[in-house]
């Protein structure tokens, strides 16, 4: 079963799923040793041939989102890939990640564990997210929109930003109501959001 569990989400494991399963985190913090796997990040185990893309954002992603199975997690988010990891997912422009960035809901703050991730705390409708396929591991991360519109809000390089919005629409990805729209459920964070939205979107067009 945690062969099944781990082959869902690219070969990667954590403590808290295992312990469902009866392994405590001690037995499998000694599993290294006999190469069967390998550690990642705190509490996040990679079985012997996991080596993803993402691997990285995998991991921040799994140690937020720990306790639950593959198969348990449906359309409830507890944290999805934001900002430039969600940039890069979405192979949106240049946008280039420090360290994984993820967005958690207000009502799931207490779930953040380990260090080496940017975190944003931050009302996440279900409009504002969705499910990417990355080398077959479903990944959530903030929509095309909602990406760049907390980029923006985040101050990345506005150059970077138009990039991107004007390859997403060139491409079918993004409608100029849909940055608007997001922009919108998200403009109490700043003022004049949508209308430096529009003015992205007129410079992209």
């Amino acid at each position: 079963m945690l062969l099944e569990v781990s082959s869902e989400q690219g070969g990667y494991l954590t403590t808290r799923q295992a312990a469902r399963f009866g392994v405590e985190p001690s037995r499998l913090a000694h599993l290294p040793d006999t190469g069967d796997v390998r550690r990642v990040r705190w509490g996040v185990y990679a079985m012997r041939h996991a080596h993803h893309q993402w691997e990285n954002e995998i991991a921040a992603w799994l140690s937020v989102d720990r306790e639950r199975l593959p198969w348990e997690r449906n359309d409830e988010v507890v944290a999805a890939l934001s900002h430039a990891s969600a940039a890069g997912l979405h192979d949106l422009g240049t946008v280039i990640p420090r360290l994984p960035s993820l967005t958690v809901p207000p009502e799931h703050r207490g779930a953040t564990r380990g260090k080496g991730l940017e975190l944003h705390v931050a009302p996440l409708p279900n409009s504002d997210w969705t499910w990417v396929r990355a080398e077959q591991v479903r990944l959530p991360a903030t929509t095309v929109a909602r990406t760049i519109v907390d980029l923006v809000l985040a101050g990345e390089e506005l150059s970077y930003v138009e990039r991107a919005v004007s390859e997403a629409m060139a491409d079918g990805r993004l409608q100029p109501h849909e940055l608007v729209d997001t922009a919108e459920r998200r403009k109490s964070r700043t003022t004049g959001l949508t209308q430096r939205i529009a003015s992205i979107v007129e410079a992209a067009t």
